[in-house]
């Protein structure tokens, strides 16, 4: 799902004080019919999922967690899409 994903450069200088960095998650989970790693998916990529991406506070505290909580949707997701790709800082990703 993750495979046509590219890092965003200006969220890469925003996670750098974290020491941390953009990364790509999936949703619905890898055993489900709707993620593109799944064998039977029928969804060839990522991209086709509709797209969330984590944002900055306008008023960082300079912690993790309180300065990325807010999400937003680029583009224009239809509500018909059967899998979320979200951009999320990796040390969230990853200390859930």
């Amino acid at each position: 799902m993750c495979n046509s994903f590219r890092p965003d450069e200006d969220m890469k200088v925003k996670l750098a004080p974290f020491g941390t960095r953009d990364s790509c998650d999936e949703y619905p989970l890898f055993a489900s019919y709707e993620n593109t790693a799944h064998p039977d998916s029928s969804i060839s990529d990522g991209s086709e999922c509709a797209q969330l991406t984590a944002v900055q506070a306008p008023n960082p505290v300079n912690d993790l967690p309180a300065d990325w909580k807010e999400v937003a949707e680029p583009g224009s997701p239809t509500g018909s899409e059967l899998c979320v790709r979200p951009r999320i800082p990796a040390k969230l990703r990853f200390s859930v």
